[in-house]
């Protein structure tokens, strides 16, 4: 449809075909000198695909893949579309090949079904609308921390479209979760990032801070990471966008409850977009706050 749209009859087919094989040229011909660094620059899924990207004939621009991937729910928001596409477009210059977009369907779907299979932490009982976002904690290579005062609790983060999650690792099992109820529009509430460090003191830039006029103490979780604080800064952003989602719904007075399930619909389907973007390109992940639609606004 995206093919179709961008060149609706077989004449503009062919001109179409002629100047992507020109545009293809031409950039091919700067790049002999710098192999090296253009492979350093492509994220890991792209540098695998190129070889099926390169002898793919058909290929979208940015305008179709924004008129028709808005108009249907799970590609993209009409809000954060052309977003969509340069992430997904960034190593292959501004063209989207099947391959990537098909990788990029079938990953959201992975995504989908991964939450799907996500239990309620232990103690809670989750309501009828309320569903698994995130989750990190249970694999060595994704330890959550909480620090209180000079002491740190190894354990579990939950985030759902309600609520924050946090349960602290047993002997044998997880304790009862910590509730953070983010859909409370009527109290002051702050999420930013922190720094943490061996008996409080701030040596690494890996942690969040949630602040609320409900909690007599700041909550402090650390997201360790090697080498940056893509995981801090993902979770940040994600925390936020509940927090904003229910502003808005708050703001704008909205009690029909299909209208409001609209909005936590939208948002959700942002969340699984940036999941299946940041599992395409690990290497370079994408800026979270492009893909969801409240953090973008």
């Amino acid at each position: 449809m995206m093919l179709a749209w961008e060149s609706p009859s077989s004449t503009n087919s062919e001109l179409s075909s002629e100047s992507i094989a020109k545009e293809k040229e031409d950039k091919r011909k700067p790049l002999k000198g710098n192999v090296g660094q253009m492979h350093d620059d492509i994220p890991l899924f792209y540098s695998d695909m190129m070889p099926l990207l390169v002898n793919e004939e058909s290929s979208v621009g940015e305008d179709a893949f924004v008129w028709l991937a808005s108009s249907i729910p799970l590609v993209a928001d009409v809000v954060n579309a052309r977003f969509t596409f340069e992430t997904l477009t960034a190593p292959t210059a501004s063209r989207l090949h099947f391959p990537a977009y098909d990788t990029f369907l079938k990953k959201m779907d992975k995504c989908i079904k991964y939450l799907e299979k996500q239990e309620a932490p232990t103690g809670i009982e989750f309501s009828e609308d309320e569903f698994i976002w995130h989750v990190e904690g249970p694999a060595r290579t994704q330890r959550v921390v909480r620090h209180i005062g000079t002491t740190s609790w190894p354990g579990r983060l939950t985030l759902t479209n309600q609520s924050l999650y946090f349960e602290a690792s047993g002997v044998m099992s997880y304790e009862t979760a910590l509730k953070v109820d983010l859909s409370r529009a009527d109290i002051v509430q702050q999420v930013k990032a922190a720094s943490t460090g061996p008996w409080g003191v701030p040596l690494f830039d890996k942690a969040i801070t949630y602040e609320s006029t409900e909690l007599s103490e700041p909550l402090v979780l650390e997201l360790p990471e090697m080498t940056s604080s893509t995981r801090r800064d993902h979770w940040l952003t994600l925390i936020k966008e509940v927090i904003l989602l229910h502003r808005f719904i708050s703001k704008f007075d909205i009690k029909a409850p299909v209208q409001a399930w609209e909005l936590h619909a939208r948002t959700i389907l942002g969340i699984l977009r940036l999941h299946a973007t940041r599992e395409l390109l690990r290497i370079s992940p994408p800026a979270p706050a492009n893909l969801l639609i409240f953090s973008l606004y």
